[in-house]
């Protein structure tokens, strides 16, 4: 029988082999790790990072039985000595976790072995530390290191679902456990335009359901955290249904949509098309960043908006959407996610409204070669975890009305 693997049973340790190393593991730019300090509780981790490259680097000879099991990953050396096997910006995420404050004391070592980290990562290199905030543990204060201020910090998106993990205000978590352990995240390209109240707008393509709006903004400005959405303008566009019923309806969505956003831009046209509403509303974005939210959707977590500046930093991406479906191909989708700016005028310059603009815009990028499918990513990365939810399929069944099916532009009345 196949042993188990060791674990230390502690909070913190849960939090990074439960949500923190799957994450990485799963990232896309993610393709060679290095991992520093070897124990036989850590020993197990190499299995996370079964498809990448994955290295260890541990001063303790008697530990190098922890440590990555592939021919020349693994090296008895101290950390200090890094930049002896690995060339410049060849690492795409380096993992320090328990090794500041428990060896590495001398706080002079500690600069010179994030100066060694930075020019080790790629562009796009991702930076983790952990680390105890006991007084017997902290020579110095990890996160106050000035290295680091060559990186940029960022949020791990999940980690407000443990309710033991604090988010301090310079970003770090502190996990209320004995050992007050603090995980620190960093990515070493700083994003030109973080995510913030001044680059991002919100729109909505809605229906006269006011009840329904109502649940949906309820839901995002309650779980995306630290965005001031009285500081946020919504542009947002109501059709008519095909009868015309309940169309007094429209006003209250108005009336909804401005007891959360601070500034609402209102398009309410004569004539309902699904198409001509992304159209307009993606025709009205000047800031950096969109994130897109049709009127009958939940989300069912909570999330950081700094979050997702990490997804930003690679120009190439597009869209990040949230995941409402589990296993689909990449591509753009009109679920509820960011967008950039730029993507969603020059999408709404080309559209013609002759299809499902979901369809029509997956044509214009296919047609003329613009955006490869990498450019559009779902998270969570882990197909199982579904963060958003559909709250148009229940209403409707009992609606009288249909969508029609892949490219409806209008309602119908069944």
């Amino acid at each position: 029988m196949e042993k188990s693997p060791k674990k230390l049973d502690s909070l913190d340790r849960q939090i990074l082999e439960t949500l923190i190393l799957p994450w990485y593991a799963a990232h896309p730019g993610i393709r060679r790790v290095l991992f520093v300090g070897c124990a036989d509780f850590t020993q197990f981790y190499e299995s996370f990072f079964a498809d990448q490259d994955y290295f260890t680097i541990e001063i303790n000879p008697a530990r190098a039985q922890y440590g990555a099991t592939k021919p020349k990953h693994h090296f008895i050396d101290s950390v200090e000595n890094v930049d002896r096997y690995f060339l410049p910006s060849s690492l795409d995420l380096i993992i320090i976790n328990g090794v500041f404050g428990w060896g590495l004391d001398q706080q002079g070592l500690a600069e010179t072995v994030i100066d060694k980290f930075y020019d080790l990562l790629s562009t796009q290199g991702a930076l983790m530390i952990g680390w105890n905030k006991l007084a017997k543990n902290t020579p110095f204060i990890p996160s106050e290191l000035s290295g680091l201020n060559h990186f940029d910090r960022v949020t791990l998106p999940g980690m407000e679902a443990f309710e033991f993990a604090q988010r301090l205000s310079n970003g770090d978590y502190l996990i209320n456990n004995k050992w007050q352990h603090v995980f620190s995240f960093y990515t070493k390209k700083k994003l030109m335009n973080p995510i913030n109240e001044k680059t991002l707008s919100f729109t909505t393509t809605a229906m006269p359901r006011p009840e329904i709006a109502q649940a949906t903004y309820d839901s995002f400005t309650r779980n995306l955290l630290g965005l001031d959405f009285s500081k946020v303008t919504l542009y947002i566009n109501i059709d008519s249904f095909p009868n015309q019923r309940d169309d007094f309806k429209r006003q209250e969505v108005v009336e909804v949509a401005r007891r959360y956003f601070g500034n609402v831009v209102v398009n309410m046209p004569d004539k309902p098309s699904f198409a001509a509403a992304v159209k307009w509303c993606f025709s009205m974005i000047e800031t950096p960043y969109n994130f897109h939210l049709e009127d009958d959707w939940e989300l069912l977590f909570p999330f950081h908006l700094s979050s997702f500046n990490q997804f930003f930093i690679p120009p190439h991406i597009q869209q990040v959407a949230l995941r409402s479906r589990g296993n689909v191909r990449q591509d753009f989708f009109l679920c509820p996610s960011f967008i950039r700016g730029s993507f969603c005028r020059e999408m709404s310059e080309k559209m013609k409204i002759a299809d499902n603009p979901e369809v029509e815009i997956r044509d214009i990028k296919n047609r003329e070669e613009i955006y490869a499918k990498e450019s559009f990513v779902m998270y969570p990365f882990d197909t199982q975890s579904l963060i958003v939810q559909d709250l148009g399929r229940t209403w409707i069944k009992s609606s009288g009305y249909e969508r029609g099916g892949t490219h409806f532009v209008q309602w119908g009345v069944q």
